[in-house]
């Protein structure tokens, strides 16, 4: 009884910190998110050269911007991941026929 206790409660304590890292990532995400948004309206690259658009500046903020987005999106990934395997249990695997005649005792 102990051991099947001891069972649940250490697969409870794994999936709780599987489901608070995911929210974490997914929180992570979201707060580059908000950062990208802030940045595209403030000009996105547009402070590296103060004089106006220029290609350089272009280029830079495209480069942020994607380098933001892929950032943010490798975050949201892993995330999911990390609560998908939290919530989903384990399977339950059948013992086998010569593993059944173990477990009753009886052996070949």
């Amino acid at each position: 009884m102990t051991g099947e206790c001891s069972r649940r409660t250490h697969r409870l304590v794994k999936s709780t910190v599987l489901i608070l890292g995911g929210l974490t990532w997914i929180v992570s995400a979201v707060a580059l998110g908000v950062f990208l948004y802030q940045y595209m309206v403030q000009g996105a690259g547009l402070q590296v050269i103060g004089l106006g658009v220029s290609s350089t500046s272009v280029l830079v903020g495209l480069a942020h911007f994607v380098g933001i987005v892929a950032a943010a999106g490798l975050c949201f990934v892993i995330g999911v991941g990390l609560c998908v395997h939290g919530l989903v249990p384990l399977p339950v695997r059948e013992p086998s026929g010569e593993q059944k005649a173990t477990l009753h005792g009886s052996s070949k």
